[in-house]
């Protein structure tokens, strides 16, 4: 028998696989190390998990994430945010933290490294039919550090804090034979080509990647996908951060102007519909929905959520 045994929850949304644990478990300072163990392919792999700790302060946990890509602690997950929704609801691993579970919405502060994040956890019966979460603690991150633009290989790549976002559309003229929407060899090269380019020329940029289009196949307003780490096939086809740097791209470009006007012109909440999931490809059929007000071009009261979400497997892991 393996040294620790570990409970967790794992779960998805849209695909972007998350697994949870109480971080009580963890040995002081190896927290870090003994995730990264549990994610690896011989445990549990998972695009990211999260270490939840229970506070004395009401209604509230403090959660530290973790990347294995990045084998490091990261600011913040709009994925583990949905995946903790229906955990705290439908499984009993939290139950020790003694949050009102039978309040509906039930409202809980999240303290991440980017700051306070809060999530409305409605249910039906005792399924969690939504989660929403306010993600403006993550945007002023990424307003903290700053927006631009940057021509890498002939095509417009957008800097949005540590995110690099790309319109795929504008990618496929320079690169006719890029399609995102089936992640082919050549398109996986090319996409990383750039992302290498980029980490060159900026240190503040990350393994932190969206790329997009306004060519919906379903119900959506906008496709896309997140290929982070493509020698990894670490390609998230839902990203909760990654829809939030998104919106703020297509406000700081003026693309969101150009095809919402009239919303973008008077007071009045934006939503935005992102077909994601179903495959690690540019398109739906699954939704992330990005909600937001407009003040000139900043983004504020931002609330993200995913129309697919789901636990997959809850046990204990020994590493």
């Amino acid at each position: 028998m393996k040294g620790l045994g570990l409970d967790y929850v794992r779960g998805h949304m849209g695909g972007n696989t998350i697994s949870l644990f109480p971080g009580e478990q963890f040995t002081p300072g190896n927290e870090l190390e003994e995730a990264l163990t549990a994610l690896d392919e011989l445990h549990i792999p998972s695009d990211e998990a999260a270490l939840i700790y229970p506070c004395r302060e009401e209604r509230t946990l403090t959660i530290k994430i973790i990347s294995p890509t990045t084998k490091k602690f990261i600011s913040a997950c709009g994925g583990m945010t949905q995946v903790l929704g229906k955990a705290l609801i439908e499984s009993d691993l939290f139950d020790r933290f003694d949050l009102p579970r039978s309040e509906n919405p039930l409202n809980i502060q999240l303290k991440l490294d980017t700051g306070t994040q809060e999530i409305d956890i409605f249910r039906e019966d005792e399924k969690v039919s939504r989660t929403i979460t306010k993600m403006d603690c993550f945007a002023e991150e990424l307003y903290r550090s700053g927006m631009e633009t940057i021509e890498i290989m002939g095509v417009a790549v957008f800097r949005i804090g540590k995110f690099i976002v790309i319109n795929a559309e504008e990618m496929r003229k320079v690169f006719p034979q890029v399609d995102p929407g089936s992640m082919d060899g050549y398109s996986r090269k090319v996409l990383f080509d750039i992302q290498e380019k980029a980490m060159t020329m900026n240190p503040q940029i990350g393994r932190d990647y969206a790329t997009y289009d306004w060519n919906p196949d379903h119900n959506g307003n906008l496709r896309a996908v997140f290929p982070h780490y493509i020698p990894t096939d670490h390609i998230e086809p839902s990203c909760g951060t990654g829809t939030v740097a998104i919106g703020i791209c297509l406000a700081f470009n003026g693309e969101l102007q150009k095809h919402f006007r009239d919303g973008c012109s008077k007071p009045g909440e934006i939503q935005l519909a992102f077909e994601v999931g179903g495959a690690k490809t540019l398109g739906g059929p699954d939704i992330s929905s990005l909600a937001f007000f407009m003040d000139d071009t900043r983004l504020k009261n931002i609330s993200f959520s995913h129309n697919v979400v789901e636990i997959t497997s809850v046990g204990k892991v020994f590493i």
